[in-house]
């Protein structure tokens, strides 16, 4: 399904069994691609914040107290953000890319958001690459791109692969 990825796999993780914290900074396409995916599907549609005191935002006076709320799903399909948003590029997520300060957020923004994004994003990391490295997946043709919003996202009809295992990496 992407060949670039299960190189990067091949490459850092080989036959393995173990995959340090190491290995996992070396996994940058890897890391690129779970980004993009999370830019385009989120695992919630937003997060609120409260103001804490009068403000002036993009041109708005905001009064202290009042509840703002961001939809991360929307901020990752505008072209204002992100060029030919609908498009899946994880290069959009290179290292040497712009980052997108406050419009990617599929964790929510703000002091206390940074340890349970990294944390988050490490374990899907370690899964992902752990089943890149035993098996090859590719999507039934036909399937929609309907989102279900209840609470969080997903996929309205769910996702629906063939599995097939990596004769050449059987552990």
């Amino acid at each position: 399904m992407f060949p670039r990825v299960q190189k990067e796999v091949d490459a850092v993780i080989g036959m393995k069994q173990q995959i340090s914290y190491d290995d996992l900074g070396e996994l940058t396409y890897l890391s690129q691609v779970l980004k993009e995916t999370l830019r385009l599907y989120p695992s919630a549609p937003g997060t609120h914040r409260e103001v804490v005191e009068d403000m002036t935002a993009g041109g708005y006076n905001v009064p202290g107290g009042a509840i703002l709320q961001f939809d991360s799903y929307v901020c990752g399909r505008m072209d204002k953000f992100f060029e030919d948003p609908l498009r899946f590029d994880p290069d959009r997520f290179h290292p040497d890319a712009p980052k997108p300060y406050y419009t990617y957020y599929p964790f929510s923004l703000g002091p206390r958001a940074c340890l349970g994004q990294k944390f988050a994003q490490m374990e899907a990391k370690v899964v992902m690459a752990k089943l890149l490295q035993r098996f090859e997946f590719s999507l039934v043709p036909g399937q929609s791109f309907d989102i279900l919003d209840t609470g969080t996202l997903r996929p309205k009809s769910g996702v629906v692969c063939s599995v097939t295992h990596r004769e050449n990496h059987k552990m």
